[in-house]
């Protein structure tokens, strides 16, 4: 789940990781619950809740590169205060 979001974070505007980041952005907002590791299981599992991490995935994408750098950009935040 971490590798997919930094991966997203710091690789989404880059043509050399379109393939990798466009793997991750289809298992992010997918709602597929019958895979054991699937992104919604995941987040259950560690208490997340989906939505709120694919809010921060869009505001990332949504991003210039620049404005990504502050705090509100760390995906270890969005994961942390996900339950708040």
């Amino acid at each position: 789940l971490a590798s997919a979001l930094v991966e997203v974070r710091e690789h989404h505007s880059k043509p050399g990781y379109r393939r990798a980041v466009g793997k991750d952005l289809e298992w992010i907002f997918s709602d597929d619950q019958q895979w054991p590791y699937s992104f919604v299981r995941l987040c259950q599992a560690l208490g997340v809740e989906p939505d709120y991490v694919r809010v921060w995935v869009q505001r990332w994408l949504h991003a210039t590169p620049h404005g990504m750098n502050g705090n509100g950009g760390n995906p270890a935040r969005a994961i942390r205060h996900a339950g708040a």
